[in-house]
């Protein structure tokens, strides 16, 4: 594994503008064996004892939140170091470590926790150690979103055979010879595609991945369904709401979210969702298929499903 290269952003809800600490040698660096908490996870298993049979059957299986720790240090001024520490690492804010370590760079989501600045004025660089609790995600996450369009229309088949109609010249001169294929009136050939309602995705992450769905309409579409199977074909995910779309409405449903998320141009629309819909839903790790249907308008639909796979370790 190369050396890893961390940023530290630090989440002020200003999307590209959100400020960042770079560990990049201009001052600051990554120590060595500097990161604590990126190298797995221990999973919390719960059971519960059979009464006649030696053993126990499965219960729960769960990931804690857990605290993450980066280390760093500085040649400089130690005043003037300490200080853009201090600035930077503001307690109760949100914090997001970008870390590119292998082939997929992965982010860690958490809260201040703790910020260490060493005082010894006898080391020939400023340290300084940062930690992040990372309770809601508690995983370390692709940097980027898989997304695809199901509903991308794909080209099949052409219509290559001329086709003709008399024109108002043809029919105005009744001693007209018939037309031609190189006449105006000659029709082109036409080209034909189909919109696809089911698509392969896959999650090539360590762990189950939760999908977010942004479904948009260009005419009506009336109850919209999404449902998802793995790659034995067992349904795991399916969603269905009983309301009509409108042209330029967008709803989302969001199952990263917690708890999950339904909401209409804004507006949650929960409440809406049919009785047999799954209210948690994770992608397991391999290949799975997206499809889609509605009860009318379908191919109005323009469904955007998308994943963020997660990882135990870079």
């Amino acid at each position: 594994m190369r050396e890893p290269s961390v940023t530290i952003e630090r989440d002020d809800g200003l999307g590209a503008l959100n400020p960042v600490f770079a560990l990049d040698g201009k001052p600051w660096r990554l120590v060595r064996d500097g990161l604590d908490g990126f190298d797995g996870m221990r999973s919390e298993v719960s059971s519960s004892s059979y009464a006649q049979y030696d053993g126990a059957m499965v219960t729960a299986s769960r990931f804690d939140p857990i605290d993450r720790s980066i280390r760093f240090a500085a040649p400089g001024d130690p005043d003037d170091l300490r200080k853009s520490v201090r600035s930077f690492f503001r307690p109760r804010a949100e914090y997001i470590v970008h870390v590119e370590a292998g082939a997929v760079p992965l982010i860690a989501r958490g809260v201040y926790y703790d910020v260490s600045i060493a005082t010894d004025n006898l080391t020939r660089a400023q340290t300084a150690e940062f930690t992040i609790l990372c309770s809601e995600q508690p995983m370390l996450m692709s940097e980027d979103e898989k997304r695809f369009d199901i509903a991308e229309a794909v080209g099949h088949f052409g219509f290559p055979f001329r086709s003709f109609k008399a024109s108002r010249w043809t029919r105005s001169v009744s001693t007209g010879s018939r037309a031609s294929g190189t006449e105006q009136n000659h029709i082109r050939g036409m080209v034909c595609g189909l919109r696809s309602s089911r698509i392969e995705m896959v999650n090539g992450g360590d762990a189950d991945a939760y999908p977010r769905f942004d479904v948009y309409a260009s005419g009506n579409v009336v109850d919209p369904l999404v449902t998802v199977e793995d790659a034995s074909g067992e349904e795991v995910c399916r969603f269905g709401v009983k309301l009509t779309m409108r042209a330029g409405d967008v709803l989302t449903v969001d199952f990263s979210a917690r708890p999950t998320t339904m909401v209409l141009n804004g507006k949650n629309v929960s409440h809406l969702a049919t009785p047999d819909s799954t209210l948690a839903a994770g992608i397991r790790v391999g290949r799975f298929t997206v499809g889609w249907s509605a009860k009318s308008g379908d191919a109005a639909l323009s469904i955007k499903p998308s994943i963020r796979e997660r990882y135990t370790a870079i």
